[in-house]
């Protein structure tokens, strides 16, 4: 679908009368935006369980990972890679019941960070993980499960957006990534005492690149149904559009009618970059420069967050500028919070979240990070580097190992080395505008 097709379905939707607005109501009560931070091209988001906030960002010279305090005090940093590292601004997401983050790089690269001490190191890389998966996949353009034709080549995809669910001690990460021309998603499950079991879980060949040729979102509940988005064609096959679907962790190995992939929010188009969970089975999409057109004319990047039972949306806008380029989404550990990057705002923005009081309860089982059972990839010492080998490394880190540190930062001067500058965030409820800081490089 061409970018001037898209916008006239926006126009659309504000001339129509609101029906199909009224089948799709507002549950969660999302509040203005606002600036919490102001870095160079963020990406990536996500908090700790204190409520902490870590963001990547291209730094020119290197990659920063950046923790701020719940305030937006900027606590630590650390450097990764060079100016040559093109592929070290990822994406990240917790695991639950530890105090890790695993940031997900453009080229399968996996850092653990560990939030209690501020060790970044090296895993795993998707891209030379052995033994990976590919003749299950489900096609969502053929409704069939196979090879996917030979196009999905995890060794040679580009990953963006990741997402950890929890089962006792099996820990997955659900990776998406971009083969070719065709998005999928990668499930990597950790057994302990057992090497990583990569799997395809599912693609569509129907292609929307090149207007779209880019990872997706992806997200998974406490259930563990997961959310991403994948390109579809209803109507003219030749105008592919996102549309957001839902389907079971354990598919390929459990395909009853509940797991089985299946559209969501009666098949509006729905672009995304950047997904996340709350504690109460919310999903938070952040919807990339394409946005959705059910929120109007400014869905261009827009927070969409899809209530628990999967029937509602709310749109948080985010400015009146024609292209708003979000990236990634996070939720705070008590949900009053959520955050999202906006790349060329140079912004990291503020959603307070209004009505989810059930959170306070939600983290309970937020357990002792030492309960998962060794070798492990969150434990460092325990982890083992060299990918052939099964059994747990001791002592200290290889000194082939590259590792980084989280390093206090120098206080800042609340507004120095700041200029005021366009684009802006807008309150959507009285469109004040809010000048956005922007560092200045």
């Amino acid at each position: 679908m061409t970018l001037h097709k898209i916008w006239l379905v926006r126009l659309i939707v504000l001339i129509v009368p609101l029906i199909a607005v009224a089948a799709i109501q507002a549950q969660v009560n999302v509040g203005p935006p606002v600036q919490f931070a102001s870095l160079s091209i963020p990406v990536g988001v996500e908090t700790d369980l204190n409520g902490n906030v870590y963001t990547t960002s291209d730094n020119v010279f290197n990659t920063l990972i950046t923790k701020y305090a719940p305030t937006g005090q900027p606590l630590a940093q650390a450097r990764i890679g060079n100016f040559f590292s093109v592929d070290t601004i990822g994406k990240m997401a917790r695991v639950p019941g530890t105090p890790h983050i695993v940031d997900l790089l453009p080229n399968g690269q996996l850092l653990i960070i560990n939030t209690a001490n501020g060790l970044i190191i090296p895993s795993y890389n998707l891209r030379t993980l052995p033994n990976i998966v590919t003749n299950e996949i489900y096609d969502l353009a053929s409704g069939q499960f196979g090879s996917a034709a030979g196009l999905i080549i995890p060794q040679q995809s580009s990953y963006g957006d990741i997402a950890v669910y929890r089962n006792g001690n099996t820990i997955d990460l659900l990776v998406s990534g971009n083969s070719i021309a065709f998005p999928f998603i990668m499930r990597v499950r950790f057994i302990p005492g057992q090497p990583p079991q990569a799997k395809v879980l599912i693609t569509s060949l129907a292609s929307a690149a090149p207007l779209n040729n880019v990872p997706r979102g992806v997200a998974v509940n406490s259930q563990g149904m997961v959310l991403t988005s994948l390109p579809f064609a209803f109507d003219d096959p030749q105008e592919n559009v996102d549309r957001a679907v839902l389907f079971h962790v354990n598919l390929p190995e459990e395909r009853n009618i509940d797991n089985l992939p299946r559209f969501l929010l009666n098949r509006i188009d729905f672009s995304s970059r950047g997904m996340a969970s709350d504690g109460v089975d919310n999903f938070y999409v952040a919807t990339g420069g394409i946005g959705i057109s059910q929120c109007g004319v400014l869905g261009s990047g827009v927070m969409v967050v899809i209530s628990a039972d999967l029937n509602n949306i709310t749109c948080g806008l985010v400015s009146n500028a024609p292209l708003i380029f979000s990236e990634d989404v996070a939720v705070a550990p008590d949900g009053s919070f959520a955050y999202m990057t906006v790349r060329n705002f140079n912004a990291v923005i503020r959603y307070p979240l209004l009505s989810t009081s059930s959170f306070s309860n939600s983290i309970s089982n937020e357990t002792d990070p030492t309960a998962l059972d060794s070798p492990n990839m969150f434990e460092p010492i325990t982890t083992p580097f060299n990918l052939i080998q099964t059994t747990p490394m001791t002592g200290t880190i290889p000194s082939t190992v590259t590792t980084y540190l989280l390093t206090p930062t120098v206080p800042v001067t609340p507004g120095s080395h700041l200029i005021l500058t366009e684009p802006w965030l807008y309150d959507p409820s009285t469109l004040n505008q809010v000048w956005l800081p922007v560092i200045q490089k």
